[in-house]
């Protein structure tokens, strides 16, 4: 790095710097996912609730409905089955 202010520091405070740093950023991506995980299960909600699924609907009929909805194909298993 070229910057004098990174460069002044000692070698042990610059890797602490640098680890925080990756340590917020892994974060900031757990959170990202956890939100767009939410948004996804939210949209399956909203998609089978226009469509009124009954009771009776089994899990294979649902994945034939759904097969090529873009919603549906978005989510994981787990989020399909929230």
């Amino acid at each position: 790095m070229s910057d004098p202010r990174f460069r002044a520091l000692e070698d042990r405070e610059r890797e602490e710097i640098f680890q925080d740093y990756l340590d917020e950023l892994e974060k900031k991506e757990k959170e990202d996912q956890r939100v767009a995980g939410k948004q996804r299960v939210d949209n399956l909600h909203h998609l089978f609730e226009e469509q009124k699924l009954s009771l009776d609907t089994t899990w294979e009929q649902c994945q034939q409905i759904y097969a090529n909805n873009n919603i549906f194909k978005a989510a994981d298993d787990l989020e399909r089955l929230t």
